[in-house]
């Protein structure tokens, strides 16, 4: 049997974006019949449907010394564990995480001990400095290493999965054999959509913002909303909680009441709040190169739990939403373009539940890894 790892930094199995985008990767390669494993730095090692994953993570029983350890030496930490382990691998695949000189390293590896091993970078983002909230020690290394590979990045030896087309066309200009793969998902990773009629419309926002997603911009809106209107809904906000309000306009103080803050919760509670949800929201300024990285994280996952999402038009979302059919779509990211959109999906709930089935039928025809097998398969073949 063949046999793929896939390595990151990425929080294996907590969920984080790139540990979900890695999870469905390998998907698809468990469907062409690899053995899959992965290895990053989260909490546990498990078997999960798809293949072994194994943790980097340190152990200590002090959470500041695990911090620490775990973002020490991450470079030479995965690098030893690929070589003592993974030397007989067909396919090593890896995220945008690593340096100069580890990519080298790794690439001189296999070249000399396992030279039919092909080598492959999964690209997700071009990072700009004003998407970044807290631009710290690891923050910085990461924004490096991602403008060297997006930028000056010319070793061809490596094989490039890009989630644009922004990106898969920077890297075909630069000679590199490419793949686009937008962020995929697994009909075995999604549950359902259980949200049934309940006297408010539920709008959701799950992720973590920093300065890329505008929820500041996206929470003013709803407070603009006439009061009749704010009485018709709820709104669930999940990643964050009041006090990162305040720390970002602290005359925001008299939140209304349809507004709910719920913080940090598990994997499996934001799930919950999906299968719930009647529409999720999401703000981005289309002028900014950090929202040409294709089509977000939760717009995806959002289509997949059969939520219309409710945003504006970036990146390569045009390519897959067409207002009022399988979502609803701002003129802008203006607060006051958005809140007419808003007031648009509550005036027009009536297509919802037409809606959730265009979305579905979307996100099923469009980012199901069963539609990306075949062409991995050719992205793989040897020149």
């Amino acid at each position: 049997m063949k046999k793929v790892v896939l390595a990151s930094f990425a929080k294996f199995p907590e969920g984080d974006s790139n540990a979900v985008h890695f999870l469905n990767i390998g998907s698809i390669f468990f469907e062409l019949g690899y053995e899959v494993s992965y290895v990053g730095f989260g909490k546990q090692e498990l078997d999960n449907q798809f293949g072994k994953v194994y943790s980097l993570a340190s152990k200590s029983k002090s959470r500041l010394i695990n911090r620490i350890n775990s973002h020490l030496n991450m470079d030479s930490k995965l690098l030893k564990f690929l070589f003592e382990n993974f030397i007989d691998a067909d396919v090593v695949i890896i995220a945008a995480c690593l340096s100069k000189s580890s990519l080298n390293k790794l690439r001189k590896f296999y070249a000399k001990h396992s030279p039919k091993t092909q080598l492959i970078i999964s690209m997700t983002e071009a990072y700009t400095r004003d998407e970044f909230d807290n631009f710290n020690y690891f923050t910085k290394r990461g924004f490096k290493r991602n403008q060297y590979l997006n930028n000056d990045f010319e070793d061809k030896y490596y094989k490039v999965i890009c989630i644009s087309k922004y990106l898969k066309q920077s890297f075909d200009n630069r000679g590199f054999k490419t793949i686009y793969l937008p962020f995929i998902f697994s009909k075995k990773y999604i549950g359902e959509n259980n949200s049934v009629p309940h006297g408010k419309i539920n709008y959701l926002y799950a992720g973590s913002p920093d300065n890329k997603d505008m929820l500041l911009e996206i929470i003013k809106t709803f407070m603009k909303l006439p009061e009749d209107y704010q009485n018709k809904i709820e709104f669930n906000i999940v990643g964050v909680t009041k006090d990162w309000l305040s720390r970002r306009d602290q005359s925001l103080k008299d939140i209304p009441s349809f507004i709910k803050f719920h913080g940090r919760v598990s994997r499996d509670e934001v799930v919950k709040f999906y299968e719930a949800a009647d529409y999720s929201v999401l703000l981005r300024d289309e002028s900014k190169q950090f929202v040409k990285a294709g089509c977000p994280t939760k717009i995806v996952e959002s289509l997949f739990y059969g939520v219309p999402p409710v945003t504006n038009s970036f990146g390569d979302l045009s390519d897959y939403l067409v207002d009022s059919r399988n979502s609803f779509i701002s003129n802008g990211h203006s607060i006051e373009e958005f809140k007419d959109t808003i007031i648009k999906s509550i005036n027009n709930h009536d297509l919802h539940e037409k809606m959730k089935k265009e979305a579905l039928k979307t996100a099923y025809s469009c980012f199901e890894t069963n539609n990306y097998i075949d062409s991995m398969k050719e992205f793989l073949k040897d020149e």
